[in-house]
């Protein structure tokens, strides 16, 4: 006697048992072309086990129907793709692995097994059930999200989603701020910063409202630096960025300064200084603020730096080409002193003097500059 048709609600097993007989195949035949056991097949039509997406599939393609009538909303939820659906769920709960796994009652080796759909484990009945309690507590709907993961995508997951790393160091460069003073400006240590910097780890969700808020203070818009990572710049990778040597050669051409001088206040080597002139290497965000201040006080801004790399001149050098000594001599001349006089204002022996005006020694950078400093002091314009 043939069973009758199952309501619309009725259980999956409930409704592929009815298509198998109305189609006059035997419990037997079907397993075997499944591949299952006759008895795994009457646990599947009589709801002792669950008919998950894989024997769905099969069967529906077998059958000729679509395999999501054989499906209830807790297999719908498990079939290729729940790990995503999970880790939103957690994600817009704010919600670390461990966290959420102490909600379930499991541990979150379990939670990342799930996430990542490890060999296709995936959560039990009863675990289900209560993920399902808890995405209804954030405003999720589980047919939603399974249909469209994206519709549930807030500003912290589209921030994590793509090279975040970059994202973070943009927003930290553009507020000029060191590993050290974004971690306590976020609340975390600079170690982690550094690792979410490289990619090596996701900022938690905890910590992005004060990322978005320090972005939003530099006039970083989230959704444009999320379409392009490197939309927005930062006065500091400006000046790195481009022609560095000469920006850095500019500041201590300001104060007429050696290598050695400038490093003293950077707090650095004049080692570091030359290095960084050639462009063998570039100042990090420390160094970049000593040099922004000391630029400062000299009236210079950054700006001004990275639109004229070359905004002073190294004039040591074009004084030092051959004829330094007549030019010596006619700015001697012009101030009505003898060598003797000259070579005591400028501090140096009279010997040291002479061997400049017969250009058989050049003036060190310090004595260029003592010896424009005196020529100005006078009101003679040694260019």
């Amino acid at each position: 006697m043939p069973i009758p048709r199952p309501a619309e609600d009725a259980r999956p097993g409930r409704k592929l048992e009815f298509i198998r007989e109305q189609r006059g195949i035997s419990r037997e035949k079907l397993a075997k072309e499944l591949g299952l056991t006759t008895g795994a097949l009457f646990n599947l039509e009589n709801g002792f086990n669950p008919i998950h997406y894989k024997y769905a599939k099969s069967i529906g393609d077998y059958l000729d129907i679509d395999y999501r009538e054989l499906m209830d909303e807790y297999t719908t939820f498990c079939q290729p793709g729940y790990g995503r659906c999970i880790q939103i769920i957690r994600l817009q709960g704010g919600y670390t692995q461990e966290e959420f796994a102490r909600l379930l009652d499991t541990d979150r080796c379990t939670v990342a097994v799930w996430e990542c759909e490890f060999e296709e484990r995936h959560p039990e009945p009863q675990r289900f059930e209560k993920i399902k309690e808890i995405a209804g507590n954030i405003g999720i709907s589980l047919s939603k999200l399974v249909e469209n993961p994206d519709c549930y995508k807030d500003e912290y997951t589209l921030f994590v989603e793509g090279n975040y790393g970059k994202k973070i160091r943009q927003i930290r460069l553009a507020a000029t701020m060191t590993y050290q003073e974004f971690a306590i400006s976020i609340g975390c240590d600079s170690e982690t910063l550094e690792h979410w910097e490289i990619g090596w780890q996701k900022p938690l969700r905890k910590y992005f409202d004060a990322i978005k808020e320090i972005a939003i203070k530099v006039g970083i818009e989230l959704q444009k630096l999320n379409d392009n990572p490197e939309y927005f710049g930062s006065q500091y990778q400006d000046f790195i960025g481009y022609e560095c040597g000469k920006k850095v050669k500019s500041i201590r051409m300001a104060y007429g300064y050696t290598q050695d001088q400038l490093g003293q206040l950077v707090g650095c080597t004049g080692e570091a200084i030359g290095k960084w002139e050639r462009e063998l290497s570039a100042p990090d965000l420390n160094y970049f603020k000593s040099l922004e201040k000391i630029a400062h006080q000299a009236g210079i801004t950054i700006v001004q730096l990275n639109e004229n790399p070359e905004l002073y001149i190294d004039d040591y050098k074009d004084f030092c080409k051959p004829g330094y000594g007549k030019i010596l001599k006619h700015l001697r001349k012009q101030l009505g002193l003898r060598q003797v006089d000259f070579a005591e204002a400028l501090g140096v022996s009279s010997a040291s003097y002479r061997n400049w005006e017969t250009e058989r020694f050049i003036p060190m950078r310090e004595n260029y500059n003592e010896i424009k400093k005196f020529a100005i002091k006078k009101g003679v314009d040694i260019s």
